[in-house]
């Protein structure tokens, strides 16, 4: 699953970007198996109109 974000850290600016989650359905629920994201360098203009939430 590949979703976008938009977040604000400690020093109040905000940032763009995507994260990817791969789930594993096992002993009768699911598990985050692994998770990794990246914040744009674009401010979200280099992330794919598919993955922004309001394109």
């Amino acid at each position: 699953m590949i979703q976008s974000l938009e977040g604000v850290h400690s020093e109040n600016e905000t940032g763009k970007g995507v994260g990817s989650y791969q789930l594993v359905y096992s002993e009768g629920r699911w598990w985050i198996a692994n998770m990794v994201w990246a914040m744009s360098s674009d401010d979200g203009k280099d992330i794919p109109k598919k993955y922004l939430k309001n394109n």
